[in-house]
């Protein structure tokens, strides 16, 4: 499995992040599309993959996620290890594009992730 943003990381599992749950929004209230986002809600998940990543490749998502202005950084305990996810700091609900809904659909389908969870959260934006 190949990573596109970070050549040379490593896919290690799939996995869930407990009491999330998928979103898609945009920092800006104004935008018409959402990108996907997590926020906090017990008793739910969001199905996910774990890799692998260098500082360098780290320092590369970090300006790709626009890291500290749009996203802050979470962590998580997997397995005993310390794994890192952004969360879009501040949030206005928006439906994705179809073009966006591909990457991630896709996205689910190269880690085997449930399609069924991204078509549920997907419906509450109108989205087949």
């Amino acid at each position: 499995m190949e990573c596109e943003r970070c050549k040379g990381c490593k896919y290690i599992s799939k996995a869930k992040l407990n009491d999330y749950e998928l979103s898609f929004c945009h920092p800006n209230k104004n935008n018409i599309f959402g990108y996907a986002n997590v926020y906090k809600k017990k008793g739910s998940f969001v199905p996910g993959a774990i890799w692998q990543i260098s500082k360098k490749h780290e320092k590369k998502l970090d300006l790709y996620e626009q890291y500290p202005n749009t996203y802050k950084k979470s962590f998580f305990y997997y397995k005993k290890q310390k794994v890192m996810f952004y969360i879009m700091k501040t949030c206005a609900f928006r439906k994705p594009s179809k073009r966006y809904v591909n990457l991630i659909k896709a996205g689910y389908k190269n880690c085997n992730l449930d399609l069924n969870y991204l078509k549920k959260r997907l419906s509450y934006y109108k989205i087949k």
